[in-house]
């Protein structure tokens, strides 16, 4: 046999295509006109390409038509003997071209593809695409792989046209083969659950996203984990349909085969409740009772957050008790205290109506608003009484000191001693006496008439007038010609702190609404 151009040839006939010549170009006429410029401008389209390739290929078959025909002729039987020996050889061997399964099987017979079948099922893999470019490779050892001869590579051989090959010859068919080729199902099944990608070491377990706190002790959306767990009955009968269909490749990830987390870090439910709690940690209230300060800040809240899942709530029940708390820790209205005297003596002097005390009620609504609206800041509690300030007992510095033992007054002004004098104080019985205790300045009148003839039986016009008692408080007394000593025992007044006028102005102006007046 001689190999020309691809094709084997009886040993006898050198058959060469180029000796079937064509008209000369001197036979050739043109047509008039410039057909360069028709060539650069003009494409054929795909449909014209395909005809052109159908009548090249039909005249090459014409051609070879026509040599054997002048071969048979100039032979005689000798022609006839080289178109039944192609048709013989193309009746076992496929035409040029021919592919089966995407292998080319040009000029091969039936049993040489079965062989070469049978050892390409040796060495068949099927890769397993995983996550993050990792792959794993089943063998043709572990599935149990084998062929089955199910007659479709004979089928495909009588499909050919031996008869006319001199049309064929040239042209080859593709063949796929879905059936044929087996495998041990449970050999198989074996093999994907010794997978590495099913080995623990390996694994990473999905999780949802969840709240947590992070370093600064604000709540902050931990992201999911991905991870790289396997549905392991997915993962099963995905690699099984790929060996049902004889692939070299399947991807574990497309179509996905992988458990995933079910809440994501955008999840509105973990966002929403974040953003509650970042807002309830963020509170930060004070309450400012003179240098004392009472904090309400994450770590005093945080006991009454409550997380149920769905929302971040504060509860604020406890308020009440705070504020109350607030109050016997700071009310000093009308309280017994402790009192440093014009000489220096700490004694305590008992009740009055005089100092701090805190609007109960307002101050809940007043705090329970503020921790609703997350109102941050320094703030000061409604007062229902309130003192001068919160130095001195309450006293600050400007206070009216009056000794009943003594009969003396002192005024004092921003700690300064602006006044003293003597006084004359209620007569000592129990209609009359000038009560102990610290009072607050209620009014200041000038001038003034004190007592009703019809009511009290006098009625006594001052200059100045500042009751800090009910009827009792601080006035001139222009109809005493003295003050001080044991007056009040035998001549007091009603109850009043009688003063001598050209004193009296001078508390007078020094004073206000609310001042405190020392009784002891």
């Amino acid at each position: 046999m001689k190999q020309k151009k691809g094709k084997m040839l009886p040993d006898d006939v050198d058959l060469r295509l180029s000796d079937i010549e064509g008209p000369e170009d001197d036979d050739i006429e043109l047509p008039e006109g410039d057909l360069t410029e028709e060539v650069v401008h003009v494409e054929p389209s795909k449909e014209e390409l395909k005809k052109r390739r159908r009548r090249a290929t039909a005249l090459s078959a014409v051609k070879l038509f026509l040599v054997l025909v002048i071969i048979a002729c100039l032979l005689g039987a000798g022609g006839y003997a080289i178109y039944d020996h192609y048709r013989e050889y193309y009746s076992t061997h496929f035409y040029e071209g021919t592919t089966i399964n995407g292998t080319d099987v040009s000029f091969r017979t039936v049993d040489v593809i079965k062989n070469s079948i049978k050892n390409d099922i040796s060495r068949y893999s099927l890769t397993v695409a995983e996550k993050d470019g990792a792959e794993e490779v089943l063998s043709s050892e572990d599935v149990g792989w084998a062929y089955v001869d199910d007659g479709k590579v004979d089928e495909f051989m009588e499909s050919q046209d031996a008869e006319h090959w001199y049309k064929h010859f040239r042209e080859g068919q593709k063949f796929e083969i879905s059936a044929g080729t087996t495998y041990d199902k449970e050999k198989a099944l074996a093999a994907i659950r010794k997978m590495r990608c099913f080995d623990g070491t390996f694994v990473t377990e999905p999780a949802d996203a969840m709240l947590i706190q992070n370093a600064e002790g604000n709540y902050e959306v931990q992201p999911e984990i991905q991870g790289n767990k396997l549905k392991a009955e997915e993962v099963e009968k995905t690699i099984l349909a790929a060996l049902d269909k004889s692939e070299r490749s399947v991807s574990l990830v497309e179509p996905d085969c992988y458990e995933h987390p079910q809440i994501l870090s955008d999840n509105e439910n973990l966002v929403r409740r974040r953003d509650q709690w970042n807002r309830l940690l963020g509170i930060h209230i004070t309450y400012e009772f003179g240098d004392n300060y009472e904090d309400i800040d994450r770590n005093f809240l945080l006991p009454y957050i409550t997380d149920d899942g769905e929302n971040v709530t504060l509860d604020t029940s406890w308020v009440s008790d705070l504020v109350y708390t607030w109050g016997s820790r700071y009310d000093t209205f009308g309280a017994d205290r402790s009192f440093r005297t014009y000489d220096g003596q700490d004694i305590v002097v008992p009740g009055g109506d005089y100092g701090w005390c805190i609007h109960k009620d307002n101050t809940i609504a007043k705090l329970k608003s503020q921790l609703e609206n997350a109102e941050s800041g320094v703030y000061h509690a409604e007062w229902l009484y309130e003192a001068m300030g919160w130095d001195n007992g309450d006293l600050t510095g400007t206070y009216v000191e009056v000794s009943l033992s003594q009969q003396k007054l002192w005024c004092y002004k921003d700690y300064e001693l602006i006044v003293a004098t003597d006084v004359v104080t209620g007569r000592p019985t129990p209609d009359r006496e000038t009560i102990r205790g610290v009072f607050a300045i209620d009014a200041k009148k000038s001038p003034a008439t004190l007592g009703r003839m019809d009511v009290q039986g006098y009625s006594s016009p001052v200059s100045w007038w500042c009751p800090f008692n009910g009827g009792q408080g601080l006035h001139d007394a222009p109809w005493r010609g003295a003050f001080g000593g044991n007056i009040y025992l035998s001549n007091g007044s009603h109850g009043c702190v009688n003063i001598p006028v050209d004193k009296m102005e001078a508390i007078y102006d020094t004073v206000s609404i609310g001042t405190a007046v020392v009784v002891y």
